[in-house]
């Protein structure tokens, strides 16, 4: 069975074991305007906690569904007209090797 960790180590009340490295506890948010995350990271060395928080960074992917249809058609459209005159140069070629 899988043993999982359940605690957030901190240097007073719950001391990070030595193999301990880093913990992070990351948490994403729905709002109006997108995706929110925030993370609170730990990093341990001997008895040193090194303790960061970062909040409010917007992931603005409320619409990007939509979006990625839009640029996907585009790549779709450009790659066809790419590849006729690839096709088309070609054709020329062999037309001009069999007249020739």
């Amino acid at each position: 069975m899988t043993t999982h960790h359940t605690s957030l180590y901190d240097e007073k009340t719950n001391p990070a074991p030595n193999g301990v490295l880093k913990q992070e506890l990351m948490t994403l948010e729905q709002t109006s305007d997108g995706i929110r995350i925030t993370r609170l990271k730990r990093r341990f060395s001997g008895d040193a906690v090194n303790i960061s928080f970062d909040s409010g960074r917007k992931e603005r992917m409320k619409n990007a569904m939509p979006q990625m249809i839009a640029l996907l058609d585009s790549a779709r459209h450009l790659l066809s007209k790419i590849m006729f005159e690839v096709f088309r140069g070609y054709l020329s070629n062999i037309h001009h090797y069999t007249m020739s």
